[in-house]
């Protein structure tokens, strides 16, 4: 397994992958169902990560083909806090034949060193509660939750 930074002739691959991800997550909640043009999109939003000085997009390599991906930014709090400065895992995905393989871990690690070379002290990242494998994968690798993000559609009674 080869983790590198990707590359243009990648988007496809994760592109594809990315459709498994959103799909699998549909059925474990209807709010990720994604739009028919969202394939085309997230691959244009990757382009732009793989050209930001803020932003990476990392590939697992098995056999010259797409084992996994995970995309990486910096981000500031409002400057009311002390370290304004963090880095988010917006997503990190493996195919269905590569998990339990250490492939996700291997993706993270590359990630940990991409922040520490960017002087990124604070990783944070948003998991699905309902995707209890992604929810075990993060806390292995040294995550606890510190805010809960609540949401209400506007189509339920208030009471």
């Amino acid at each position: 397994m080869i983790i590198r930074k990707a590359e243009p002739s990648d988007l496809a691959e994760i592109g594809d992958l990315w459709i498994e991800l959103m799909d699998y997550h549909k059925e474990l909640d209807p709010f990720f169902t994604r739009s028919l043009p969202g394939a085309e999109l997230f691959k244009e939003h990757l382009s732009k990560q793989l050209n930001s000085e803020q932003a990476a997009v990392f590939v697992a390599v098995d056999s010259a083909k797409v084992a996994g991906y995970t995309v990486v930014s910096i981000s500031e709090y409002p400057p009311v806090f002390q370290k304004s400065r963090y880095g988010i895992i917006s997503d990190l995905a493996v195919t269905k034949n590569c998990r339990g393989k250490g492939t996700g871990k291997l993706l993270f690690r590359e990630t940990q060193h991409w922040f520490a070379k960017n002087n990124i002290e604070r990783i944070e990242l948003r998991v699905a509660d309902a995707n209890e494998n992604a929810c075990g994968f993060w806390k292995k690798m040294g995550f606890t939750s510190f805010i809960t993000t609540m949401y209400r559609e506007e189509n339920q009674d208030s009471n």
